[in-house]
């Protein structure tokens, strides 16, 4: 059928209704109530109260014999002959468009919430620190001449000690002068004892929160728990949230269609069409679309509870098992996200450098993964990036274990993992929205970031605290947890090419079972 066939039938169609519903309403002098929501399309007991707008509906029909939607109906914003087309959210949002100022809005609002996850690596960043001799400061000992006498040198690594000094009487040294307890009149000792205070090396960091609340050596702990308690923080906050984006923000035009809140969608819908300059349907045409697309989750009346139940099992247990799975692709996946975008420390690079190249090189790995998924799909994808990650950060692992020197290599190896696992979490973002009815996708999403907070709050201590005692160790819980996730990932269905699921029945299609 031509385009214009088909948008001239439309708009005889709903005339004839309108006639249909006039001369019903004329020939017996009362009306059919039913016939008249049948005309009308709008069943007056849903609660909309909405009547077929005459003038809208004259006004639409202008628009299609003016070819407004150019496509026939079901392009991208254009206002089609029908909505019969209509089966799911995804066509529905063809309407409002899906690339316009409302889109873009809504993703600057949630982009903003990973500078604070980052700024860590700035505000705690740790300088150059040694044991404070008030005494030998107070006789104008430079700097080095305190370093050469006080502080224990350690000639593998050609660094001064951080947190132990001699066991002198500084008040003897102090009277002693540096020239003679250089030229071995100081009787040497290998007896050390912890720092009673510190000094840092202000040329590299001004002021950040180790300097200023002492958080090195014995207090190290302490530093890691400052970015902990952020995550902490994310998770309380879950509460606090949910009840403020409750009052403050419009609830997703999805969930209130799944909910039979239809009047409350039509409503954001048509802020967001005005948004991306966009002309929709009448009313009554978009109340239609909607009550086609809760239609299919709508049970027939004389099957009985305990049938119901039963017939639910097999999707409650598939429901289940995906619950399982991509919890714990979360927890190692966030493992490996985080633990590798604040690993600069152990791999003794410049800080600046490598959150630059780190954040610099995320551009690509979205540009090249959404090709990537549509092409190959989402399982092979998602699992092999994961073991591809692991692989690079265990290869990291072996370099620093085998003491290798160049600073380089360290950082290609390093900002390779970057890559792999930057693509890959975002993926598991991807497949967790797509695996769960809409009725469960906030619970799962939310569900999976917190235990990507479990594994952000633990992060620090593996990175700070692990790596000071070992230095390759956190590049091997990092390698192990990515490869974790890959071999689970590897158990998930694939998504490609499916609709996301409107209800837990959805997951009956072959397709998308596990």
């Amino acid at each position: 059928m031509s385009n214009t066939g088909g948008r001239e039938e439309i708009l005889d169609e709903l005339e004839d209704n309108t006639m249909n519903n006039k001369g019903d309403t004329e020939g017996d002098g009362v009306g059919n109530e039913s016939d008249t929501m049948n005309s009308n399309g709008v069943n007056k007991e849903n609660g909309y109260g909405h009547e077929f707008d005459m003038k809208n509906n004259k006004q639409w029909k202008e628009e299609v014999r003016g070819g407004g939607g150019g496509d026939g109906g079901g392009g991208e914003g254009s206002a089609p002959d029908d909505l019969y087309w209509v089966t799911t959210f995804e066509d529905l949002l063809k309407l409002v468009g899906t690339k316009g100022p409302w889109n873009v809005m809504i993703f600057f609002l949630c982009a903003y919430a990973s500078f604070i996850s980052m700024s860590y690596q700035f505000l705690g960043a740790t300088p150059d620190h040694w044991c404070l001799v008030p005494v030998l400061v107070e006789a104008n000992w430079t700097q080095q001449q305190i370093l050469s006498i006080a502080i224990p040198y350690n000639n593998v690594t050609g660094e001064y000690d951080s947190c132990q000094m001699y066991d002198y009487d500084y008040t003897t040294v102090a009277e002693m002068g540096y020239e003679e307890a250089r030229e071995g009149l100081l009787t040497p000792t290998n007896l050390t004892v912890s720092c009673g205070s510190r000094d840092f090396n202000y040329t590299q960091y001004q002021s950040t929160v180790v300097t200023e609340w002492d958080l090195v050596c014995e207090r190290k702990a302490l530093y890691s728990t400052t970015q902990a308690v952020l995550g902490i923080g994310t998770m309380a906050s879950c509460l606090v949230y949910g009840i403020l984006i409750d009052r403050l923000f419009p609830e997703s035009p999805r969930w209130l269609i799944q909910k039979g809140r239809h009047s409350q969608a039509l409503t954001i819908l048509k802020k967001a069409a005005k948004m991306n300059k966009k002309s929709l349907p009448p009313d009554t045409l978009m109340l239609q679309a909607m009550e086609q697309i809760t239609s299919q989750k709508e049970i027939d009346a004389d099957k009985s509870i305990w049938a119901e139940i039963k017939a639910s099992l097999p999707d409650i247990r598939i429901f289940r098992r995906r619950v399982s799975l991509i919890f714990v692709i979360w927890f190692f996946g966030a493992i490996g996200y985080f633990g590798v975008s604040l690993n600069a420390t152990n791999i003794k690079v410049d800080i600046y450098l490598y959150i630059f190249l780190s954040g610099l090189l995320e551009i690509p790995s979205y540009l090249l993964l959404w090709p990537a998924i549509s092409y190959f799909g989402r399982k092979k994808i998602h699992s092999s990036l994961y073991l591809i990650s692991g692989v690079c950060i265990l290869f990291l692992m072996a370099l620093l274990l085998l003491e290798v020197g160049n600073d380089v290599l360290l950082l290609t190896i390093s900002l390779c993992g970057k890559i792999f696992i930057t693509a890959v979490y975002q993926l598991t973002w991807v497949c967790t929205t797509e695996l769960f009815p809409t009725i469960h996708r906030s619970q799962a999403l939310g569900c999976g970031l917190l235990m990507a907070n479990f594994a952000f709050i633990s992060i620090p201590y593996v990175n700070d605290i692990l790596g000071d005692l070992v230095v390759w160790a956190p590049s091997a819980v990092l390698g192990c947890a990515s490869m974790a996730a890959g071999l689970i990932a590897c158990l998930l269905p694939e998504t490609r090419d499916n609709y996301m699921p409107e209800i837990l029945g959805a997951t009956k299609n072959p397709s998308t079972q596990l």
